[in-house]
């Protein structure tokens, strides 16, 4: 995310005040933003010293989000991103065109997608549908599809088994 140091007396040597900063929510302390400095160092800085500031529009097939955090590069063409999957059993993704799900894995309560996708393609919906061990699959429903398993729990493990639904 962008956030704009609204606070021009700021006595930090390496922010400036009026100035548009990269920063994310600090996951230590949940009232500051961890800010990416003048100097190109993250530090934690109390929220009431910024605002968030709108990002304008991504090109079509650029999946960014700068909540998750920094961008480690900025590739074009063919790549692996990683998307958030909800954890519902029926859900839509938007990826370029041909994108390729290489993985899926629950982290730290979240649950991602790997792909290997090709930026220069414009994004498509793609509908998902998760099955739970032991829940009736539906006959007319393709299983040729498969992408993944993930754990979830709820008052105990249970099993999510994803497949692309191409119907």
């Amino acid at each position: 995310m962008k956030v704009k140091c609204t606070d021009a007396s700021f006595a930090y040597p390496h922010l400036t005040g009026g100035k548009v900063y990269d920063a994310t929510i600090s996951i230590s302390q949940e009232h500051c933003y961890c800010i990416k400095d003048d100097t190109g160092a993250w530090t934690n800085f109390s929220k009431r010293r910024f605002v968030v500031v709108s990002e304008p529009e991504k090109p079509e097939g650029h999946q960014w989000d700068a909540s998750r955090g920094p961008q480690m590069a900025n590739p074009t063409g063919r790549t692996i991103f990683k998307y958030p999957v909800p954890s519902l059993e029926d859900f839509h993704l938007s990826l370029p065109k041909g994108a390729q799900i290489i993985r899926i894995d629950h982290i730290d309560g979240f649950t991602w997608a790997w792909a290997v996708v090709d930026l220069r393609q414009p994004c498509t919906r793609r509908r998902f549908r998760a099955f739970k061990t032991g829940a009736t699959i539906p006959d007319t429903f393709d299983t040729s599809s498969y992408v993944g398993f993930y754990p979830i729990f709820v008052q105990q493990e249970l099993g999510l088994y994803v497949f692309e639904d191409k119907a």
